[in-house]
């Protein structure tokens, strides 16, 4: 048997979906999404994504790698605007080189 995720269950039943529904939600079929709910399949990372979605909630909190539903967005974002802002200051550094050569 497969590892079982309890909290997709968890989420659907408080949005009070019937398996059927976010598995049209998802775009997979009852059967499909049954299997995952229960543990009999792995669930692959694209549903994963899809039931991310679906809730807008972390995948963190899916897999219990966090108990924190929220995505938190503004962390993705100033760690990817700091990477931005090296590689700007590290072109603009060898630009200057450059010139002054």
């Amino acid at each position: 048997m497969m590892e079982r995720l309890p909290r997709i269950k968890k989420l659907r039943m408080e949005h009070s979906l019937t398996q059927n529904e976010i598995a049209d939600v998802i775009g997979i079929t009852q059967t499909g999404y049954s299997r995952y709910e229960t543990g009999k399949n792995n669930l692959p990372i694209t549903v994963l994504f899809k039931l991310c979605d679906a809730f807008n909630i972390s995948s963190d909190y899916i897999l219990e790698l966090s108990d924190d539903k929220e995505i938190l967005w503004e962390e993705c974002f100033e760690e990817e605007e700091k990477e931005v802002n090296a590689e700007e200051q590290e072109q603009k550094s060898e630009a200057e080189v450059l010139v002054v050569q």
